[in-house]
This record gives structure tokens, C-alpha cells and sequence, in this order.
């Protein structure tokens, strides 16, 4: 019996996730430059520019935002429910990235990556 190999063996967690990553981050910027287009009336390359950096800046820093901030419109009961989907999100995540690479995993990993994407623009509050 042959043993398997690291190439036989499929992509490994760390490669899954990268790809489940990029799928979500071009999902967010297809589906915002839409809304910035057919919604506000933008230009294409200006709504998807304004698309990838909001994602990313909600990806990264909106979290923080909403769960350190001391702003009297960020109540407690906002922190939790922002805690929450941050925790959903990140066991979609695990899942799409954990075990066998297939269709279903990575779109569950997507959504949980477009989850924590949007809980992120909430945490900046009603700015």
C-alpha cells in the first residue's frame, strides 16, 4: 500500500483558509460596488475602490470600534450582540477551514468571513 503524500493528501488549512478569505473579500466588494452603483448612481471603479476598502477597514478595525469603544450610543447590549456574531462568525469560519476541503465547507467559511466583514462595519456605530 502506498502511504499518502502532502500532495495526495489536498490543501492544507492554512491554504483553504486563504481561499476562503479572498472568495469572501471579492464576494463583499461585488456585492457593495452593486449597491453603490445601482443605489447611489457611482461610478464603477470609484464604488469598487470605496467596496474593498470598506470591507477591509470593517474587517480589521470595526470590531475594535465597536467593542472598546467608551461612545454613550455603544450600550452594552450592542457590545454583546456585536460579541456574538463576531463568535458566529468565527466558528463558520473554523468549520469552512476544519476537515475535508469541499463545496459546502467553503461556502459556509465564506459566510462567516462576510459575517465578521459586516459586523465589523456595524461596530463603527451610527457615525
Amino acid at each position: 500500500m502506498d502511504s499518502p503524500t502532502a500532495s495526495s493528501a489536498g490543501p492544507s488549512a492554512s491554504s483553504r483558509g486563504l481561499t476562503i478569505f479572498l472568495g469572501a473579500w471579492v464576494c463583499a466588494a461585488v456585492i457593495g460596488t452593486a449597491h453603490q452603483v445601482l443605489h447611489f448612481g457611482s461610478g464603477v471603479v470609484a464604488a469598487l475602490g470605496n467596496s474593498i476598502f470598506l470591507s477591509l477597514l470593517g474587517a480589521f478595525v470595526g470590531p475594535l470600534v465597536g467593542l472598546l469603544s467608551g461612545a454613550p450610543y455603544f450600550t452594552w447590549q450592542f457590545k454583546v450582540c456585536l460579541a456574538l456574531a463576531l463568535s458566529v462568525a468565527i466558528g463558520l469560519l473554523l468549520i469552512g477551514v476544519r476537515g475535508q476541503a469541499s463545496w459546502w465547507r467553503r461556502a459556509v467559511g465564506i459566510a462567516g468571513v462576510l459575517l465578521w466583514m459586516i459586523a465589523g462595519l456595524l461596530g463603527f456605530g451610527p457615525q
